[in-house]
């Protein structure tokens, strides 16, 4: 995975130093999501690691978002759901087939237009069908800013295997 990372890194060798390190950033974005998106539900890096990536001239390291599995979701969502904000982010037509009863429904191509809307302080779930789609999106929080991102492993689906209601 990380040898094809270091291909893409060879097509940029020439440009300005500046433009250089925000091309880096970027291909490493779109080459997380092209990995996330081949993964499968139980694939994606999970347990708040901390993932550490060399680009030349500076180290970063990226925090990686927590999994959580629907039996912890669950009793989170029994203890004390204020502390949560439980949002699918399933086109309208898959949410109005059903969705985790509380959830809200913000759909992948209208986040980055709410994200300044969202309550930092709350610990944020994400979920999709699956699990893949909302991985991306809470690596794109992290990145934005937002300390306390989970995502609902094996998505709605998961949750309905579960045997627990939808809405």
């Amino acid at each position: 995975m990380l040898k094809s990372f270091r291909r893409w890194l060879k097509t940029i060798q020439g440009v300005e130093e500046t433009q250089a390190v925000e091309l880096k950033e970027k291909l490493l974005i779109l080459w997380l999501g092209r990995e996330l998106n081949k993964a499968g539900p139980g694939d994606i890096v999970s347990n708040n690691i901390e993932l550490r990536h060399g680009l030349e001239n500076r180290s970063t390291s990226m925090r990686v978002f927590m999994e959580i599995e629907v039996a912890d979701l669950f009793s989170m969502l029994e203890e004390d759901n204020n502390k949560i904000k439980l949002i699918d982010i399933r086109d309208t037509v898959e949410y109005d087939q059903g969705a985790i009863p509380g959830s809200e429904n913000l759909p992948v191509h209208i986040l980055a237009e709410k994200i300044n809307e969202l309550d930092r302080s709350k610990i944020l779930v994400f979920y999709c069908q699956v699990g893949v789609r909302s991985a991306q999106v809470c690596a794109y929080f992290l990145e934005n800013g937002f300390k306390r991102v989970h995502n609902l492993r094996g998505g709605i689906y998961a949750w309905m295997q579960s045997g627990l209601q939808v809405a």
